[in-house]
């Protein structure tokens, strides 16, 4: 069944400030947002409601810094999946601690999930001991994150 496409949302000059001033810093109070914005603080938390239903904010999240708790190495894994194993391996991944996004994608790595883990070792016991016994996962490709700029 083909999910049908959501409307646009069109946003103004004022959401466009709200959103990458909540980017930045989504603890902030509606009287901070409103006095750096310039505008009151009522607006403030209007447009966030209306942003919240309107579903372009999709939730409130923090920024791990995974080195502070021994999560140092960071990578991403493409992987080559049987189309029709997709959902069931995103539910199993989705289930790993050290798993912080998952993507699907159109190009020939039609999964793309990226995470951290303590080192090199533990991503090879990973590959072997998780990844490699999903059935569908025909490949699997892995890069190293150095150093995160944004």
């Amino acid at each position: 069944m083909f999910k049908l496409e959501e409307k646009e949302v069109i946003l103004d000059a004022i959401d466009r400030k709200i959103l990458k001033y909540l980017a930045n810093n989504s603890r902030s109070s509606y009287k901070t947002m409103a006095k750096k914005i310039g505008i009151s603080e009522t607006t403030v938390k209007n447009r966030i409601v209306k942003l919240i239903n309107n579903k372009v904010i999709k939730k409130f999240t923090i920024k791990i810094d995974f080195r502070k708790i021994g999560q140092s190495v960071g990578w991403i894994l493409k992987l080559v999946v049987d189309p029709f194993k997709i959902q069931e391996i995103v539910e199993k991944l989705s289930s790993f601690d050290n798993i912080v996004s998952i993507y699907e994608g159109a190009g020939i790595e039609n999964l793309i999930v990226k995470g951290y883990l303590k080192n090199m070792t533990e991503i090879n016991q990973f590959l072997k001991n998780i990844i490699y016994s999903f059935k569908g996962v025909n490949e699997a490709k892995l890069e190293i994150l150095i150093n995160e700029i944004k």
